[in-house]
């Protein structure tokens, strides 16, 4: 087991914040976010890393157990029954982990989350192969992060509640900005400061190109994660721009869309088009509605010259052929790659597996797939897939009363709603073209937190003062 050197920093900079209390390592932890290639811990035995992001969190999380042990209980730990639905979710993913491989033992044939030597390879094309399914150590793992995930989701919850979901939202801002200096950094070809966080045990691919242009990767071993963390802080930061006068949010919004583009990521890129669908739909509701609107309108309008231009710019000038031409590499021709070709072979037999165990998966960890929806379905079936609708209907689709015209308080938490479904969907968006995991992350989860603690019937009312003895007449 080896301890990086950047590891060491972060566990310092995390136990001098404990003496801020829990809130202080939490937002610490978000900061981890953009370091996703920063280990704390290499075990090269194993090749296993344990991230700056899920290591700070099982440390936060530890600390707020230990502190609610000390404590008590107390009326802010109060848990909301969206987290009751993802901690079923969590129990069904370890129970089905481990009942369901040995079920359906050797029963089906499955694509193992962990790539197989043996086994009937389907292409000549791509290595994925066919094994028989049986219990393996992903039953563990995969049961294991998202149970981690769970944990810090209601640390957030605590800590929303008790400094205020705005608290949380800092944390993102100061997250995505931070991303954006990495990213700043990668382009500079900074890699002699940049090697420093890229400590993991997993192949950083630096030096990708597309038609002579340069991938950027920031904090990650990899241009796709970039450009996909880039697209989700960029929906946080431009819809609080376009919700109110906010130029440090729209400024952290618009470079982190920039370097999402710079990633040249496929995955990117949808949701960076999601993102802009996304807002430009909800502005034009927002304007027939007459619920507001107005500024984003204007933002919008003033921003369609821009547009015209740099389209024009493209059409006419020798620019546009190399423009088509990437975008043919990006996008239109993506499926016909090897890359595509085999995560569309993970998709479909992602759905031939939930067929085969009846509808109820081949358990947590068991399956790789690609696309939510289909990893859902061949790990945890159509359980692990309503339990998730309910969480997404309690956590961001249920109504939730926020109107722009009532207090200021109740507008900031409006601002912070829109703002967290804006990245929750521009994430799930990109989740469902790319996504191998059951569990979706700490940062969806910290979107989850903030949308959760906004909504008006999880505000904590003020603690009553005791009542004061009657003074003598």
């Amino acid at each position: 087991m080896q301890l990086t050197l950047v590891g060491m920093v972060l566990i310092g900079l995390w136990f001098a914040a404990i003496f801020r209390g829990i809130s202080a390592t939490a937002f610490l932890t978000l900061l981890m976010v953009p370091l996703g290639a920063a280990a704390v811990i290499n075990i090269p035995t194993s090749g296993l890393s344990i991230l700056a992001l899920q290591g700070l969190a099982a440390l936060t999380t530890g600390l707020a157990v230990l502190q609610l042990l000390a404590r008590g209980h107390a009326s802010e730990t109060a848990i909301p029954a969206a987290a009751w639905v993802l901690g079923v979710l969590c129990i069904y993913g370890a129970v089905s982990a481990f009942i369901l491989p040995r079920l359906f033992f050797h029963d089906i044939l499955i694509v193992p989350y962990q790539r197989a030597v043996d086994g009937v390879r389907m292409s000549e094309i791509f290595y994925t192969t066919l094994i028989p399914l049986a219990p393996t150590s992903s039953n563990i793992s995969q049961p294991g992060y998202l149970l981690a995930s769970f944990a810090f989701f209601l640390v957030m919850i605590f800590v929303a509640r008790t400094k205020g979901a705005n608290y949380l939202s800092r944390a993102l801002l100061a997250a995505a900005f931070l991303n954006a200096v990495l990213g700043m950094m990668d382009m500079l070809r900074l890699d002699f400061l940049l090697n420093f966080i890229r400590t993991a045990d997993y192949a950083i691919v630096a030096d990708w190109s597309i038609l002579g242009a340069d991938r950027l990767i920031g904090g990650f071993p990899e241009p796709s994660a970039f450009g996909s963390v880039c697209a989700i802080f960029a929906a946080y930061g431009l819809s609080i721009f376009f919700d109110r006068n906010d130029w440090i949010a729209g400024g952290i919004g618009i470079a982190n869309a920039a370097f999402s583009v710079m990633a040249l990521s496929s995955t990117g890129w949808i949701g960076l088009f999601v993102l802009v669908t996304f807002l430009m739909l909800r502005t034009l509701v927002d304007v027939a509605s007459g619920g507001g609107g107005r500024r984003a309108s204007v933002i919008i309008v003033l921003g369609l010259p821009v547009v015209v231009a740099v389209i024009l710019a493209v059409v006419l000038t020798p620019a546009g052929h190399y423009v088509m031409d990437m975008a043919d590499r990006m996008i239109f021709s993506k499926g016909e790659s090897a890359s595509g070709l085999e995560r569309g072979v993970w998709a479909s037999e992602g759905f031939r597996v939930f067929r085969e165990t009846y509808g109820f998966g081949a358990g947590l960890g068991s399956v790789r797939s690609n696309g939510i929806v289909p990893v859902i379905l061949s790990n945890v079936g159509w359980p692990g897939l309503l339990l998730s609708v309910i969480f997404m209907w309690l956590v961001f689709l249920k109504p939730t009363g926020l109107t722009r015209h009532a207090s200021p308080a109740m507008r900031q938490n409006r601002v912070l709603f829109r703002a967290a479904l804006a990245s929750a969907m521009t994430a799930l968006a990109m989740m469902s073209t790319t996504a191998v995991l059951v569990d979706p992350g700490i940062l969806f989860f910290a979107f989850a937190a903030i949308a959760l603690c906004v909504r008006p019937e999880h505000q904590i009312a003020p603690a009553r003062p005791r009542a004061m003895a009657h003074a003598p007449h």
